[in-house]
């Protein structure tokens, strides 16, 4: 491990980090807030910037290992500089690092109890850790940082959402700014949308980093159906849907015409799920809740897009659904959106892959001269690929399950627990019961928390780059 390298890259990120908070510091002024949240925050990352670059060293080679340590790291770090705001408006510091790795990670679950008792300033850098966490800390930093070659696609690899296919790994890093482009003309033209509907530049502004990162903090307490306005649920909806589908097809779509979206597997099964969800759980409002069938439909699209995407903006209570429906919004966060997009989950292509892999394994059963060849509408997937999503379907899972235990361990209720469980390692926010959609984590045990703030990490680096940091052999320099 080439510590001088970590050193310096951890440096570039911090210097970037502390960057990020001018524009708060400058809503501090023009709103007359204290700015001091902001001044010590970006003192202490300088401050860190030049102890790290002055015992760091330049490199452009960076090993797997060394690109696994940078970024899982950097989100620790980064995780911990962010949650000094926070502290300065009489919030502890553990419940400032829920907020802080729950706004970073796109959770979007809050512990402040009054949000809309906050200053505009600190409800804007909320928003804004969405923004940056969103696309990824990384890609932010590729992006401000362009020199570096070899060992940035290594960083990209550990940091990206869902399977890569061994054709997409040398253009991994092309994309990365294509990519960006495509997210903050989502977040402009959402912006646009949202002021025509009715709210001023900030709060267009705020909820257009929360759609598009499908982070979920609201400048409201209520969320979303504190703004009394169908119309602008339904475009929020749409752009959650929109950023829960890869990034990627776009700029393909871009390149080659829109048609192409429909060939993609990926885009066409979250749209099958995100349609299935809709449906089923608006006939099952409509018989058992009596609720009007249009109405159903409503509340039904936006809950599904809110869930599926992993946004967790909340217009109806969704914990007062019959217990078919709530199972629909459990499975909807536990799969989430596509690879490549912003949002978390288990990912689309991999629950793809996932049954396309029982099915060849069905066939081969039966016809052992059967060949498995893996492949969707546009990428060909080795047995490499489908090895490594059973592994992580295995893993995913029995993180799921200790963290329910934690929870109950600790004096959660079981279904709330399974619920909190599934929704901060999908970064999704709103579970059920006393964490429910109308709730927040303010009322969590001290061990509950902490274990909030563990598995919305792993749940949006994937599991394993923060896994491995524990492992001896990784820091040594025979290891791995």
């Amino acid at each position: 491990m080439n510590i001088e390298m970590l050193f310096f890259m951890l440096a570039r990120l911090l210097f970037a980090s502390g960057l990020a908070l001018i524009p708060s510091l400058m809503l501090a002024f023009f709103y007359n807030e204290p700015s001091t949240p902001y001044f010590i925050t970006i003192g202490i990352s300088l401050l860190l910037f030049l102890f790290f670059y002055k015992n760091g060293r330049e490199s452009v080679e960076i090993s797997t290992r060394e690109g696994i340590a940078i970024t899982s790291l950097g989100w620790i770090v980064i995780s911990l500089l962010y949650a000094i705001p926070y502290t300065f408006f009489s919030i502890s510091f553990l419940d400032s690092l829920v907020e802080s790795v729950s706004g970073l990670t796109g959770t979007g679950a809050t512990i402040i109890n009054n949000v809309e008792a906050m200053p505009q300033s600190l409800l804007f850098f909320r928003s804004m850790t969405h923004w940056i966490g969103g696309l990824g800390i990384i890609v932010f930093f590729i992006a401000l940082f362009p020199q570096f070659q070899k060992g940035t696609a290594r960083m990209l690899y550990t940091e990206s959402s869902g399977p890569v296919s061994s054709t997409a790994m040398p253009r991994i890093k092309e994309m990365t700014k294509a990519l960006f482009i495509v997210y903050t003309i989502a977040t402009l033209l959402s912006t646009a949308v949202y002021m025509v509907l009715g709210l001023d530049f900030l709060t267009a502004l705020n909820h257009a980093f929360s759609a598009t990162s499908t982070g979920g903090f609201s400048t409201k307490n209520g969320s979303i159906a504190d703004f009394k306005n169908p119309i602008l649920e339904t475009a929020i909806a749409i752009f959650m849907a929109i950023s829960a589908i890869n990034f990627s097809v776009y700029v393909i779509a871009w390149k080659k015409g829109w048609k192409t979206i429909f060939k993609d597997t990926e885009f066409k099964g979250y749209l099958a799920m995100l349609a299935f969800g809709t449906l089923i759980m608006a006939i099952n409002l409509n018989t058992q809740a009596d609720v009007p069938f249009m109405q159903a439909l409503h509340d039904t699209f936006f809950t599904a897009s809110s869930l599926s995407s992993t946004t967790g903006f909340v217009t109806v209570d969704f914990d007062t659904w019959p217990t078919f429906s709530k199972w629909i919004c459990l499975m909807l966060m536990f799969v989430g959106g596509s690879g490549g997009s912003t949002s978390g989950g288990f990912k689309i292509i991999r629950l793809i892959i996932l049954l396309k892999g029982v099915y060849s394994l069905i066939r081969y059963k039966l016809n052992p001269k059967f060949t498995m060849h893996l492949h969707t509408d546009t990428e060909n997937y080795d047995n490499t690929v489908l090895l490594n999503v059973f592994r992580y379907f295995f893993v995913y899972s029995v993180l799921c399950v200790i963290f329910t235990l934690i929870f109950l361990f600790d004096g959660v209720a079981t279904p709330d627990a399974l619920g909190l469980s599934i929704t901060t390692m999908s970064g999704t926010g709103p579970a059920f019961g006393q964490f429910g959609p109308t709730m927040n984590y303010a009322a969590l045990p001290t061990l509950s928390k902490i274990s909030v703030c563990f598995s919305m990490l792993l749940g949006r680096l994937e599991a394993l780059p923060l896994i491995i940091l524990f492992y001896p052999t990784f820091w040594r320099k025979s290891g791995w």
